[in-house]
C-alpha cells in the first residue's frame, strides 16, 4: 500500500531537516575556522567533512549575511586564495530562509522571466540530453534576484536532480530581511 499525503509530506520535512543539518554542519565548521583567522584554499581542503567544494558553502556563509574576502596567494606552495573573516551582519538583519520562502522564490515574477529567458537561450531543451520535456532551470550560482542568465541553464528534470546530487549546490539558507520581504511582496500565489 502506498504512503499517505501525511506520511510523505513528513519524509520531505525530515528530508529537509538532514539536508539543513548537514548544510549548515559544514558552514559552521568553515565559519569556526575564520573565527581563528585568514585561512588558505589548502587550509579549508584538509579539513575532514568539507569536501573541494567548499566555495558553495563560503557563498551561503555570504548569503548568511558574513561578510568574507578572498584574496589571491602570491607565497609559492600555499595554494589558491587566503579567506578572512570579515565581520558577520546582526542577527536582525538575516533571517533563515525556509521551504515555503524558497516555494515563493521560484513563483515570482523575476523568477519566472529568468527562467523563461534561459529555456529560449537553450533552445528550449535540457542541454545535456537535448530533451524538450520537463525542463528545468538551474541555478550556477544563487544570487536572489541578481542572477545572470549565464548563472543559469536548463535541464530536465532527470539531470536537474542529478547535478544537484554531485554538485552540491543548493538554495541558500539565509538571506538579509529586505530580499525575504521582496520575495513575500512579488510572489504570484
Amino acid at each position: 500500500m502506498g504512503s499517505s499525503y501525511y506520511e510523505s509530506d513528513l519524509l520531505d520535512e525530515v528530508q529537509d531537516e538532514r539536508w539543513w543539518e548537514s548544510r549548515t554542519g559544514r558552514q559552521d565548521k568553515i565559519l569556526e575556522m575564520l573565527k581563528r583567522g585568514r585561512k588558505t584554499t589548502n587550509d579549508l581542503l584538509s579539513q575532514r567533512g568539507l569536501g573541494h567544494r567548499f566555495s558553495c558553502e563560503i557563498q551561503a556563509l555570504r548569503e548568511r549575511g558574513y561578510v568574507i574576502s578572498k584574496q589571491t596567494c602570491k607565497d609559492e606552495g600555499v595554494g589558491g586564495a587566503y579567506y578572512e573573516l570579515v565581520y558577520p551582519l546582526p542577527e536582525e538583519e538575516r533571517q533563515r530562509i525556509t521551504a515555503s520562502i524558497k516555494s515563493l522564490y521560484y513563483k515570482t515574477g523575476h523568477w519566472k522571466r529568468m527562467s523563461q529567458e534561459r529555456k529560449a537561450f537553450d533552445g528550449y531543451r535540457c542541454t545535456l540530453c537535448k530533451s524538450p520535456q520537463n525542463l528545468e532551470t538551474h541555478h550556477w550560482r544563487y544570487r536572489l534576484f541578481n542572477e545572470s542568465l549565464m548563472e543559469l541553464q536548463t535541464f530536465c528534470a532527470r539531470h536537474h536532480s542529478a547535478i544537484h546530487m554531485v554538485s552540491k549546490i543548493a538554495f541558500p539558507s539565509y538571506a538579509n530581511a529586505d530580499v525575504i520581504r521582496r520575495i513575500e511582496q512579488e510572489a504570484e500565489v
